[in-house]
């Protein structure tokens, strides 16, 4: 019996003895395995999980996935959901970070571009305000406010892409840029630009033929060399066209400049400021003087001679305005009108299709830029509403003589704030005009309204010293020039409520400019101020009109 319980227990101790033997002789690669495992047991954990997830991913473990309880489904979903909105949340605040950067890179484009030489426009007090003392014929900068200006450089200008028929048409029409400003050219000048035209026609087809030569390996072409081509045969296109535009307007500004030096003004006596669309045009007819510089004086024999026309030797409209600056006559008679009846008046006549359907042959030479100008604006709504929102954010680099609709939106502003040539009345506004007078509070100023023409003559007449009563022409609506029935136009003055709110807000500095020349004039008082602010007021509510006082604006004798 002790055999048997022993036996076993003999063979335990042995076992249990060899044990404590092998540790003891390998006692330190045991303890080198044990912290191997401990250290790594994460890793090699992961390792034999991934190895799961491939085997069920591959297959191999359909079963265990037939397996899984619906509670493990939910649990995987629900984690999946999570990662995902966590993953979308990152992405959404990316994005918003690179749209952020993305508008403050245009910000900073724009101000860029717009960083220019501009005119001083805070002020109306005198002629220096705007001009800054005498003006520079050569200046390198352009100045919207003197008209023999036309250089655009300092401008960054859009880019533009147009194909070579299109380039030859604009060089072709930048060559003769010169023959519509006033004088011809010279003979020296004009062969000068028509050899640069034959060798831009050469340039043109050159790069006709190297594209006809690349276009044969174009298809072997990657994505980026069919770029890049394409970006450096734009260039090449563009850098030319600006050449040419370049000489053009050069011979433009050098014609006006000579032009400049031909054209005086009589030193004495006094003056007709003629503003376009208000009705000066009647009143031109009753003066001996009422014709441009460059024309002999007397012009016209006038019937039943006023003081007026005896008195007023210059003349100023259109082509003479730049000259005010130089001025310094006994008095100015200027004619005006309500801001917002002139500017509707002004569009309408120098739209394209009322000029093709009065068959005008006066402004007939300028008909293709009127063409293009009016290609925005097929009406007189239509403008308006351009100038919804803020009327002044603009970007518009082109010289005053160019006509580039490339934005609609952009050039109708331009042209409101007059800084498209072609169109002479918005360019030469009240407040422009203003800005050209010298001295202005010292000045004697008379001033004559559209809608009581010749009420304001007779007064002026009679404050000139004229004692015989001043008769008025029998067929005084006839005398007037630029004049046509707007019924049978295809363009008309048609405004919607909202388009009449949109331009009467925007023309708040030009209704400021027209009262300030309302308390300038010595034939009008504070009652006929005050009927005419009252008239604006019940169209356009919202215009600020400053309370009278003569004494503030002008010197009392």
């Amino acid at each position: 019996m002790v055999e048997l319980h022993t036996g076993p227990l003999n063979q335990l101790a042995l076992l249990i003895n060899g044990a404590f033997r092998a540790i003891k002789t390998n006692a330190f690669p045991v303890v080198l395995a044990l912290a191997f495992v401990y250290l790594f047991r994460e890793p090699v954990i992961r390792t034999i999980h991934d190895v799961r997830d491939r085997f069920i991913t591959r297959g191999g473990g359909s079963q265990a996935l037939k397996q899984r309880t619906p509670v493990d489904e939910q649990h995987y979903r629900e984690e999946m959901l999570r990662i995902r909105a966590a993953q979308q949340e990152i992405a959404n605040e990316k994005a918003k970070e690179a749209a952020a950067k993305r508008k403050e890179k245009e910000v900073q484009e724009k101000e860029r571009r717009n960083k220019v030489a501009k005119p001083d426009d805070k002020g109306l007090g005198s002629g220096n305000t705007l001009g800054r003392g005498q003006p520079t014929l050569n200046a390198t900068v352009f100045n919207p406010m003197q008209p023999w200006s036309g250089t655009s450089r300092g401008y960054r200008p859009a880019r533009r892409t147009m194909p070579s028929e299109q380039r030859i048409d604009l060089t072709s029409q930048l060559l003769h840029l010169g023959e519509t400003v006033f004088l011809a050219p010279s003979p020296s000048r004009q062969d000068e630009v028509i050899q640069h035209g034959h060798s831009s026609f050469k340039h043109l087809n050159d790069l006709d033929q190297i594209g006809s030569i690349e276009r044969y390996n174009i298809s072997h072409m990657s994505l980026r060399e069919r770029a890049n081509l394409r970006r450096s045969r734009q260039q090449q296109a563009i850098s030319h066209d600006a050449q040419i535009r370049q000489t053009a307007a050069g011979l433009a500004r050098s014609k006006r400049h000579n032009f400049q030096k031909l054209r005086t003004q009589s030193p004495s006596g006094g003056a007709f400021i003629h503003m376009g669309k208000t009705g000066g045009s009647a009143i031109s007819l009753l003066l001996r003087n009422g014709c441009h510089s460059f024309m002999p004086h007397p012009c016209r024999q006038v019937v039943d001679e006023t003081e007026a026309s005896r008195r007023i030797e210059s003349y100023y409209h259109v082509p003479d305005f730049a000259l005010l600056q130089h001025s310094h006559h006994d008095f100015y008679l200027i004619s005006t009108r309500d801001p917002f009846d002139r500017l509707v008046s002004a569009f309408v006549y120098q739209h394209v299709r009322n000029i093709d359907a009065r068959g005008d042959i006066d402004i007939k030479d300028k008909r293709e830029k009127y063409a293009v100008a009016s290609s925005c604006f097929a009406s007189l709504e239509s403008f308006v509403l351009y100038l919804e929102g803020n009327h002044t954010d603009y970007y518009y680099p082109y010289s005053q003589d160019d006509v580039v609709p490339t934005s609609c939106k952009d050039f109708a502003r331009a042209v409101f704030h007059g800084r498209v040539r072609i169109f002479s009345h918005l360019f030469f506004s009240f407040r422009r005009i203003l800005s050209f007078m010298p001295n202005i509070r010292q000045q004697v100023i008379y001033a004559s309204r559209q809608g009581s023409l010749w009420d304001d003559w007779t007064r002026v007449n009679q404050l000139l010293g004229q004692t015989k009563p001043v008769k008025i022409p029998v067929n005084q609506t006839k005398q007037a020039r630029n004049t046509s029935h707007h019924s049978t136009l295809p363009v008309t003055r048609e405004l919607s409520s909202k388009a009449v709110q949109i331009l009467c807000g925007a023309l708040q500095e030009e209704y400021d400019a027209y009262f300030l020349w309302l308390q300038l004039a010595r034939n009008l008082n504070e009652q006929e101020y005050g009927a005419e602010s009252v008239k604006v007021r019940r169209r356009c509510p919202m215009v600020v009109v400053k309370a009278y006082d003569a004494k503030k604006w002008r010197a009392i004798v």
